[in-house]
């Protein structure tokens, strides 16, 4: 397992700043192999990003103002998108207080939780004293005729989990090393702040 392509954003919780998203993900998908059906794939991962994005601006800081960082990764063997953010916001999700909505009692509530559930292979929250913290994974299934390891023949995902299964939350591992970020800190005054870690020098967006 190795780390092929990763880069950070520094968000300001304000909805309009997720437009960056889409081409964010694109951008790394670009570092990896032909992939299968690559177009969806692109855009359930965005999707899924922009839930996680959107949740964590309406209900962690509900109009609070403040920043959040979004950590985007590309890794193989097996090949696989993780997704990570660490915000600083007020509001906490209470994990024992959430089940799956009831699809046949509309309107339906927290449908977001189970959209990513549903385009995404992991969900996983973990809360600190100070940082909120949520992981997406999203195994990758290589196009037809690109080679892949037997670890990841085995372990690629190619269906996500039934809509009418009642998924769990998993909590998120401890990260493996410190983070200095601080989103809450004054800092840039761009829409964002991109840095890419590998693949290209650091930059910030205009």
């Amino acid at each position: 397992m190795s780390e092929i392509f990763s880069s950070v954003l520094v968000l300001p919780a304000q909805l309009q700043r997720l437009s960056v998203i889409e081409t964010q993900i694109a951008a790394l998908l670009a570092h990896a192999p032909p992939l299968s059906e690559a177009e969806s794939l692109r855009y359930n991962i965005g999707l899924a990003t922009h839930e996680l994005c959107t949740n964590i601006i309406l209900h962690a800081y509900a109009g609070a103002p403040g920043k959040f960082m979004l950590t985007l990764t590309l890794r193989d063997d097996p090949w696989r998108v993780e997704i990570a953010t660490c915000d600083y916001g007020r509001g906490r999700f209470a994990v024992e207080e959430w089940a799956p909505p009831r699809l046949d009692e509309p309107p339906a509530e927290r449908l977001g939780i189970f959209l990513m559930q549903n385009l995404m292979d992991k969900v996983a929250y973990r809360s600190e004293t100070q940082c909120s913290h949520w992981q997406l994974v999203k195994q990758l299934t290589l196009a037809e005729g690109q080679a892949a390891t037997g670890a990841q023949q085995e372990t690629l995902h190619r269906l996500p989990p039934a809509l009418d299964s009642q998924p769990t939350l998993q909590p998120v591992a401890a990260p493996g090393q410190t983070d200095n970020h601080q989103p809450n800190g004054q800092g840039s005054q761009h829409q964002c702040d991109v840095h890419w870690l590998k693949g290209s020098q650091i930059e910030e967006s205009a």
